[in-house]
């Protein structure tokens, strides 16, 4: 996940429709025996690197995996607030209203009032904002 905006880089087919609406940028990695398929799945704005096996010489021989660019990412146009909000645990949407100053009457909600009071009371640019920021700083959850 970059700071600077939102890509994904990698995620698997399930979640693509969920980051489509969500993200600013994405990117596939994808063994070549998936490629095609894969590439046909995606929306054209997602990035696609190939991921083989490969033997690699620097000061030693070792294996591991090389990328190849199939298709570069571009921006995406779609991305929205409400489906970046559906990123944030519990925790991270009453945070966010918290620093509006906007949890008053919510702070023992479930997930789904505090995520109606976000769209409710915090400004539209906001949302990704702090989506991105908390997804480029979350830890200890993959």
């Amino acid at each position: 996940m970059s700071s600077q905006t939102r890509h994904a880089w990698p995620i698997p087919l399930s979640k693509v429709r969920l980051y489509s609406g969500a993200m600013d940028r994405c990117t596939l990695v994808v063994g070549e025996r998936h490629l095609q398929k894969a590439t046909q799945l995606l929306p054209d704005w997602w990035g696609v690197h190939s991921a083989t096996r490969a033997n690699f010489t620097d000061f030693e021989s070792r294996e591991g995996i090389a990328l190849a660019l199939e298709r570069e990412d571009r921006e995406n146009s779609e991305s929205t607030a409400h489906a970046a909000l559906h990123l944030l645990w519990r925790a991270d949407l009453l945070a966010m209203l918290e620093g509006a100053g906007a949890a008053t009457g919510v702070r023992s909600a479930d997930k789904g009032r505090l995520f109606r009071r976000a769209l409710e009371r915090i400004p539209t640019g906001e949302p990704r904002a702090h989506v991105r920021r908390v997804l480029t700083t979350r830890e200890g959850w993959r």
